[in-house]
This record gives structure tokens, sequence and C-alpha cells, in this order.
């Protein structure tokens, strides 16, 4: 496990795979969460209480800088494919998904699930209850809400100057 200076990792997260597990600086990850792949987080990265990301060794989260994950998002890199499998962790159980990759400034609001694979472009911010399917075709700073539809364009420019003052 490799975490950045001035990391907050709560004693009670729970890291399947810590040999996998990269943080930058600043980032703060907060009680109860649960990891089960790889994970590589930008600076400035905080993921709040009761986030699930799971996929395996196999597949891997990345975030860029200033990246959120609010309180019982989850993120699937790697799920059962229900359509061909048992869906359990039978061995030979099929599998579907792929790694979930965050450009800066992304940020997933509460109870939101993001599936694999998915590349979220910079400035995206998917609402609370949100669902990313997994391919999704997001844009750059727009604001994402329900099944992901187009709500608000983000204010770029307010957000890369309040990212400079911290930096």
């Amino acid at each position: 496990m490799i975490a950045g200076p001035r990391c907050i990792l709560s004693e009670n997260v729970r890291i399947r795979h810590p040999d996998l597990f990269r943080a930058g600086a600043n980032c703060i990850l907060d009680d109860f969460c649960y990891i089960s792949t790889a994970i590589e987080l930008g600076d400035w990265t905080h993921i709040a209480s009761c986030v699930s990301i799971i996929g395996g060794a196999d597949h891997a989260l990345r975030t860029g800088r200033f990246c959120a994950i609010s309180v019982g998002a989850r993120i699937a890199c790697a799920s059962s494919d229900f359509r061909r499998s048992i869906g359990t962790l039978a061995p030979g159980a099929a599998s579907i998904g792929g790694d979930v990759v965050f450009g800066d400034h992304v940020t997933v609001g509460a109870n939101a699930v993001v599936l694999g694979p998915n590349r979220i472009p910079e400035g995206v911010v998917i609402g609370a209850l949100g669902f990313v399917p997994p391919n999704a075709n997001l844009e750059p700073w727009m604001i994402y809400v329900g099944n992901c539809r187009p709500t608000h364009a983000r204010d770029r420019d307010a957000v890369l100057r309040a990212a400079e003052q911290v930096a």
C-alpha cells in the first residue's frame, strides 16, 4: 500500500488488495469503505463513508486530481455476468466489466452507481442516485442526473481557479 503525504485513511477501511493500492497526496478515505480492486487515487481525492469499489485484482479504478466519491456510492469495475453465469463466485463464473477511469475534477454523488468499463471525462458530476452504464458517452464538464442525462454545464474556469488556490 502506498499513500502519499497528508493522506488520511480510516482504520475502518477494508482494502482487499493492499499491494494494489496507491493514493496521491491529500487523499481521504472515510470509515467503512470497501475496496476489492486495484486503485490509484490522484491528489486531493476524497472517498466518503460506505463507498464500495469492487472488481477484483484484474481491474482498477483510477482517478485524476480533485475527485470525490460521495457517501454510499458504488463503483463496479467488474460484476458477475448474470446472462451467462450462476451469479456467484463459483470457479469459472463469467464476469463482465473493466477499468473505471476518472479525469480530474470528477464528482460522484451519494448512492450513485458507475459500472465498468468507463472513462468519466474531466469535470463531470454524476448526481445523487445517478447510474452510469458501461461505456457511457459522457461529455466533459457536464452534470448528469438519473440515468446519465445532462442537465447543466459546469463553470470550468471557476472550478480550475478554485483548484489552483489549494494546490
